[in-house]
């Protein structure tokens, strides 16, 4: 009974360990997953996380419900560059979709809507406070540029433009303000800098956080833990969303001093927003605010394109750069094979033989180990009653055989932030999107090995070859390493659950990050039956 109980803690901790690893990275590498939003400083000012409670300024949420009658009456403009193809509306010269015109969809294979507002829903770059309520007297779009001018009823006039990049991911939004009277005018606004993203499935959803960094700390929240509007005070530095493939990430050049996350029921519907607050126009001057936002893949090189720093939603710290180098060893791989699953396997089989002084020392500890079970489980026989004296006793038949515990669990545990960073690198790769290898059409997604024709419980309508090959190879690896040795009816129940339970986890994951698990348990195999030909020669 006690072996059998055992056996159940094992497999049920063994199911938590695999299937909570995005909290597991947050918890033992912040560096590279930071999360400060729980953080207290001795700068109040920009670290308290409260509830809204702008009284000068509405919500962004019930601002979009006010303002409902006037969107659905809107005009819609297309503003088009290399990069982009992005629907500007009037009045407010929002954007209201934006899509990659060099990033395909693997699915469609056309270019890749990052965004999507709702309809009658504002988009990025309105504003609330400033050119919601004001009049628009005329407008002009001309190819990548939309020019809007405005009338306020205080006297001042506005010019709002929309400039989308060429050779960057960058679209910039520019405000000419005005002020022809003989008294300085004050305002304060808020905008939105990211809404509109499109649902994901339950994998990519881990990986859809709201971020925002300070000049003093930083924020950071995953979609699915926001429950009601939160703001956070201080001096922004950039504020918006960070996806799987993809980041909306607004930089204000100017005096913003407050973030505001409004879940508003779902994903697509979820703003980031900025406030401004401390803006002065001078009597008979005028006053430029810019913002740029950075609309594309989650890629260093094309981050650090703008100049303004934006890469740094991607982390920092030793993990992130040793993500880097994984990324650019498999984009380098990939230039020699001129195929990803190649470059993938080869990354495998790289990390690998990087890591076999730690595993082949793992395995020969392990093997001594298994030789040496007899004799452990005699001395259970002999002193299961008194378990001080049966760990005195095993600790000393290790001694004996110069056998040391250690040995087999610390390389493993060496070896677990390579694990882990490999994970995020393959997880959110953006160059397995759309990569194809053998009956692999998208690197990114299962391999869908079988298409069926209904859905079925767990697997739905397709069935994933990898990783019922890597299934298959556990449990041959299992029998072949366990034939001819010793072992009780737990040992035997263990060795069969654990390929099942690695295959249900890895069912569903992308065939990028499974392939190399696969080569991964291959070559682990190779290691193994090589020590035992040594051993038994």
């Amino acid at each position: 009974m006690k072996n059998e109980l055992n056996f159940i803690v094992a497999v049920v901790l063994t199911l938590i360990i695999l299937t909570c690893y995005p909290m597991l990275m947050q918890k033992f590498f912040p560096d590279q997953f930071p999360d400060k939003s729980a953080q207290t400083t001795q700068q109040p000012d920009t670290q308290n996380v409260t509830q809204k409670t702008s009284e000068t300024v509405p919500p962004i949420a019930k601002q979009a419900e006010v303002k409902s009658a006037i969107y659905s009456k809107q005009k819609s403009y297309t503003l088009k560059s290399d990069k982009f193809l992005v629907t500007v509306n009037a009045p407010q010269a929002d954007i209201s979709r934006i899509e990659l015109n060099d990033i395909l969809d693997p699915a469609s294979k056309q270019p890749t809507t990052i965004m999507e507002a709702e309809k009658n829903s504002p988009g990025i770059f309105a504003d609330f406070g400033l050119t919601d309520s004001a009049k628009l007297e005329n407008s002009s779009i001309v190819d990548a540029v939309g020019v809007f001018n405005y009338k306020l009823g205080n006297g001042l006039s506005v010019t709002k433009t929309i400039m989308l990049s060429d050779k960057t991911y960058q679209i910039k939004g520019i405000y000419q303000i005005i002020n022809p009277t003989d008294k300085d005018i004050s305002l304060e606004y808020r905008m939105i800098a990211a809404t509109g993203v499109p649902e994901a499935n339950r994998i990519a959803s881990r990986f859809r956080d709201v971020v925002a960094i300070f000049k003093k700390g930083n924020f950071k929240k995953n979609f699915s833990s926001l429950r009601k509007t939160e703001e956070k005070s201080g001096e922004v530095e950039m504020a918006g969303f960070k996806l799987k493939y993809f980041s909306l990430v607004m930089v204000p050049f100017g005096a913003a001093d407050k973030f505001i996350v409004d879940p508003a029921g779902d994903s697509r519907k979820t703003t980031a927003g900025i406030e401004i607050s401390r803006v002065v126009v001078p009597a008979g001057g005028k006053l430029e605010q810019k913002y740029v936002l950075y609309a594309g893949p989650n890629d260093f090189d094309e981050m650090k394109a703008l100049g303004v720093g934006v890469e740094q939603i991607r982390g920092t710290g030793f993990f992130a750069g040793f993500s880097d180098l994984l990324l650019f060893m498999l984009r380098s791989l990939n230039g020699i094979f001129r195929n990803y699953g190649l470059a993938v396997i080869a990354l495998a089989l790289i990390v690998n033989l990087f890591l076999y002084p730690l595993t082949l020392k793992s395995m020969r500890s392990m093997k001594e180990m298994q030789v040496l079970q007899p004799k452990v489980e005699a001395l259970k026989a002999k002193y299961g009653n008194d378990t001080q004296k049966l760990n005195k006793e095993i600790v000393e038949l290790y001694r004996s055989h110069n056998v040391n515990y250690a040995d087999g669990c610390l390389p493993i545990l060496l070896q677990m932030p390579v694990f882990f960073t490999l994970y995020g690198v393959l997880m959110r790769a953006i160059e397995l999107r759309g990569a194809q290898f053998l009956w692999i059409k998208d690197l990114a997604s299962p391999d869908a090995f079988i298409v069926l024709s209904s859905n079925f419980p767990f697997i739905g309508n397709k069935i994933n070859l990898l990783p019922l090959l890597m299934m298959a190879v556990s449990v041959v690896q299992q029998k072949m390493m366990t034939k001819g040795q010793p072992a009780n009816d737990q040992q035997k129940a263990m060795a069969m659950v654990m390929p099942l339970v690695l295959g249900v986890i890895f069912y569903n994951f992308p065939s990028g990050l499974v392939l190399y698990f696969l080569t991964n348990t291959i070559f682990s195999f190779g290691v193994q039956m090589r020590l035992k030909k040594v051993g038994n020669a």
